[in-house]
C-alpha cells in the first residue's frame, strides 16, 4: 500500500496473531500483545503495518528516520478509518544493517480509585458477547458499540458505593460522550431491575445509557468478584484494556486523562 523512499520493507514478527497490512493485500486475524516491528533496509520497496499500541520497535540504519516520519503522515491519513491503532516514532540507533531494537513501554495514565488502582490489562482481550437488555426489552451485546471507546460500569440499587460513583460517570459521559466515547451502566439488580431508573431519576441523571442484566450473566463472563461497582474499559475493537474494582471519581482529570489515552 505504501513503498519507502529508498529500498525498506517494515514487518511485523507476531508472537500472538495480529493484523497487518502487507503491500494492498490484509491479512485479518487477532490482535494480540505483543509484536516487533522492525526495519529491514536490504528488503524490495514494500511495507507493511502492524496495527497495535504499545509496541517494541528494533530499527535499521540508514531509512528509518525518513520512513517512520512518511508512515506517520501517510498512515494516519489513509488506514487510521480501516483500524490503524497508532504508529510510533522512536529514536533511531545505528548499528550497520542489523535491528537494533529500541524498546518503548506505551502505559496508560494511572488512575487511583476509592479503595484500588485502575488495572491494566495486558494483553487486552475480546469483551464477552454476553446480552444485555434495553429499557424497551431489546436484546444486544457489546458488539453494537464496537467504533467506540466504552466505560462499563456494572451497579445495583443494593450497593451504596456504586450510587455514590453514579453522578461522577453521568458528568463524565457530558464531559465526553459522543461518538468516540460513551459510558454504559449495566444494572445487575435481580429482584427489581426496573427500579434502577427510579434511581437515576432521584440522582438526577439522565443521560447515562442504561442496560439490564438481572440473571448476572455479564459480571459471570467478565469473571467479576469481591462484590460491586466494577468498571471496564473496552477499545474501539472491542477488546478490554483494563479495570477499575470498586468505586472511583470517574469525572477527575486522572480519569479522562486515561480514557482519553484509549480515544486517540
Amino acid at each position: 500500500m505504501f513503498s519507502s523512499p529508498k529500498t525498506a520493507s517494515i514487518q511485523i514478527a507476531a508472537a500472538h496473531n495480529i493484523s497487518t497490512c502487507c503491500v494492498a493485500q490484509w491479512q485479518k486475524s487477532t490482535i494480540q500483545r505483543p509484536f516487533h516491528l522492525a526495519i529491514r533496509p536490504s528488503d524490495r520497496e514494500k511495507v507493511c503495518i502492524g496495527l497495535h499500541n504499545p509496541v517494541e520497535i528494533g530499527i535499521g540504519t540508514n531509512y528509518a528516520a525518513s520512513i517512520m516520519n512518511r508512515l506517520r503522515r501517510k498512515a494516519l491519513k489513509q488506514i487510521v478509518g480501516s483500524g490503524l491503532a497508532s504508529v510510533l516514532a522512536v529514536p533511531v540507533s545505528r548499528a550497520g544493517d542489523g535491528l537494533v531494537p529500541i524498546s518503548t513501554t506505551a502505559v496508560p495514565p494511572s488512575f487511583q480509585g476509592k479503595q484500588r488502582p485502575y488495572t491494566h490489562v495486558a494483553p487486552a482481550y475480546p469483551a464477552p458477547l454476553t446480552p444485555m437488555y434495553t429499557a424497551a426489552g431489546e436484546v444486544i451485546n457489546l458488539r453494537r458499540f464496537q467504533g467506540q471507546v466504552v466505560l462499563l460500569n456494572f451497579w445495583a440499587t443494593w450497593c451504596p458505593p456504586c450510587l455514590y460513583e453514579l453522578p461522577s460517570l453521568s458528568r463524565l459521559q457530558a464531559s465526553l460522550g459522543g461518538d468516540d466515547f460513551t459510558v454504559l451502566t449495566l444494572n445487575v439488580d435481580e429482584l427489581n431491575p426496573a427500579g434502577a431508573a427510579g434511581y437515576l431519576v432521584r440522582l438526577g441523571i439522565k443521560n447515562l445509557p442504561l442496560l439490564y442484566d438481572p440473571k448476572g450473566r455479564m459480571p459471570t463472563a467478565f469473571k467479576t468478584h469481591h462484590g460491586l461497582p466494577w468498571s471496564f474499559v473496552i477499545d474501539r475493537r472491542g477488546f478490554v484494556q483494563g479495570y477499575m474494582m470498586g468505586d472511583a471519581d470517574w469525572n477527575s482529570d486522572d480519569a479522562k486523562r486515561l480514557l482519553t489515552y484509549y480515544m486517540r
